[in-house]
């Protein structure tokens, strides 16, 4: 069983309240500079989690001879 943390719940909770960050964070007693410090995170995560999966390399190809005439 996966336990969520305090901050993915609450991000959850303001994503669904329709509220804006300033009237959310007011209501649930915390700080909007901490709200955005644990949404910025997470997608810092998210998106490091991504780019370490779908990570592209290029191959450099110096010199040589290509042909099309098979």
């Amino acid at each position: 069983m996966h336990v969520k943390s305090p901050s993915a719940i609450w991000r959850r909770a303001y994503r669904e309240s329709g509220l804006t960050l300033q009237a959310w964070c007011e209501q649930a007693g915390i700080t909007k500079e901490q709200m955005k410090y644990w949404m910025y995170k997470r997608k810092k995560v998210q998106s490091s989690d991504s780019s370490s999966v779908s990570r592209v390399g290029y191959v450099p190809v110096y010199g040589g001879y290509c042909s099309t005439d098979g």
